[in-house]
């Protein structure tokens, strides 16, 4: 179990790194910025920069930063769920 804890936490504390790297990006680039709330609108703002950035390492440094966040929120939830029903069930 403490391992578990341990993974979970890490795994949220580097989520909440990406996002808020995402804020800052958006900030950087005139995109209005909330940092205690409203933190899903950062995931459309954040795609609409990507595309419209027209340097080519910019974009794919951009896209990797929404992937990554997009990705851990969903392993985050998985892992939550699963989590949870084995303890359910134990």
């Amino acid at each position: 179990m403490t391992t578990d804890v341990d993974f979970l936490l890490l795994f949220l504390i580097a989520i909440n790194g990406l996002w808020y790297w995402m804020k800052f990006v958006l900030k950087d680039h005139g995109y209005k910025v909330s940092w205690f709330w409203n933190h899903f609108s950062d995931l459309p703002n954040f795609f609409k920069l990507v595309q419209a950035t027209e340097n080519k390492n910019q974009k794919i440094k951009y896209m990797t930063i929404l992937s990554a966040t997009i990705f851990g929120i969903i392993v985050f939830i998985i892992y939550f769920i699963l989590r949870n029903a084995s303890i359910v069930n134990d």
